[in-house]
Order: C-alpha cells, then sequence, then structure tokens
C-alpha cells in the first residue's frame, strides 16, 4: 500500500495562524501568552540584535557588549518582550508603534523582564548560543550583491 501525501497550498498555509504559548512567571505567579513571531518580525528583530552585536563579534564565537550598549540593549529587550507579550487571542499587550507605551515595560522588575526576554527569544528560536552565527549569516546575506 503507497503512503499517502499532502501538500501544501498557498491557501492552506495562509490558513494557518500564528499560535501563542502560555508562560508561568513564578514572580507574579501568574501565566502570560507569549506569541510565536511571524518570519518578517523575526527578521526584523535580527536586524536589529545584528546592529547591537554585530560589532562586537569580529570572528568570534561570543557576544561581548560594552557599557556603551547597555541603552541599546535595554531597548531591545524591551522591544522584544512588547513583540512577545499577548492577549489569548494572540493582540500585543503593548504597542509596539508607541514608544511610550513600550517603555512601560521599564516600570517591571528587572529580572521578570529578563526572564520574559529569555524566554521569548528562546521560544521564536533565538538563543544566545546561535545568535553569532545567525548575526553573521544575516550580515553576509545582507552584504552578497544579487545579480
Amino acid at each position: 500500500m503507497s503512503e499517502i501525501r499532502i501538500f501544501a497550498s498557498k491557501e492552506s498555509i495562509r490558513s494557518k495562524r500564528i499560535f501563542n504559548e502560555a508562560l508561568y512567571v513564578p514572580q507574579w505567579d501568574m501565566y502570560v501568552n507569549v506569541k510565536k513571531w511571524s518570519g518578517k518580525q523575526r527578521a526584523n528583530l535580527l536586524v536589529k540584535i545584528s546592529e547591537l552585536y554585530g560589532g562586537n563579534l569580529d570572528g568570534q564565537t561570543e557576544i561581548h557588549l560594552n557599557s556603551k550598549d547597555l541603552p541599546m540593549l535595554m531597548e531591545m529587550t524591551r522591544e522584544v518582550v512588547a513583540q512577545s507579550i499577548c492577549d489569548e487571542l494572540g493582540e500585543l499587550l503593548f504597542d509596539i508603534n508607541d514608544p511610550e507605551d513600550v517603555k512601560f515595560l521599564d516600570e517591571i522588575e528587572g529580572n521578570v523582564l529578563q526572564f520574559l526576554f529569555d524566554e521569548s527569544a528562546k521560544l521564536n528560536g533565538l538563543l544566545a548560543t546561535a545568535l553569532p552565527l545567525e548575526i553573521k549569516n544575516l550580515e553576509t546575506t545582507q552584504n552578497s550583491s544579487f545579480i
């Protein structure tokens, strides 16, 4: 008996929605929904991460930050969390087009913000161990000329 294969069509792919994942925040003793990013959102965040870390790699496999990078690191942390925390329908809790709304995240505990950032990044495939390779690949792609 032969195996039946089902192939995706553009319409079937469009009908798939991006899901959220419940994340328990022990410091708050409650759950938040973490949105799985679209390919476009992930690429935009990788560009920002590359801007922050790219100049510090210099062929190394580890990321090293300077104190001058801290304001940009905080901004990126807020942006990742703001683009991740959503309600049960997948609507973001923070308006990422309103800098003041995103800056609200500065008011929560630093360890909670870091936890939300780490878990959001992990859920969306931005693991710290993989970032140097992701950045190198991104920079190679951006520097390539297409005919």
